[in-house]
């Protein structure tokens, strides 16, 4: 549809842990390292029809995604790697510094402006 209009912005929904890994979160910073390149590559196939795409990298926004984070059992050898990560995550819930709705703001108006950077970090 975008192809054929012309026209048109895919937004890629990353993170932070797009761009930096953490210790702890491995699977998440290693799916959003893969999102990230994937992204890339699209952006240089669909810009000859006009598309652009647009990833987008939020820190920490107040939504209920620490909320819904289930927490594996901690062998000894990375306890200590991980117990301040977890009880950061944790105590971050519902106090996160960025606003979701300023953020989605920000990224409707770039989906519509003339100039779509390829990656958006927010927060």
């Amino acid at each position: 549809m975008l192809r054929g209009q012309g026209s048109g912005t895919i937004v890629q929904m990353s993170s932070q842990g797009g761009r930096v890994a953490f210790p702890g979160v491995l699977a998440y910073c290693s799916s959003k390292f893969a999102l990230e390149g994937w992204s890339e590559s699209l952006a240089a196939e669909v810009a000859p029809f006009g598309v652009r795409v647009m990833i987008v990298e939020p820190s920490r926004f107040r939504t209920a995604f620490n909320a819904e984070l289930e927490f594996s059992t901690v062998s000894e050898s990375y306890r200590d790697t991980l117990v301040a990560l977890r009880a950061d995550m944790a105590g971050a819930d519902g106090i996160q510094e960025d606003d979701p709705v300023r953020a989605a703001d920000i990224i409707v108006r770039l989906a519509h402006s003339e100039d779509v950077p390829l990656r958006l970090p927010l927060g």
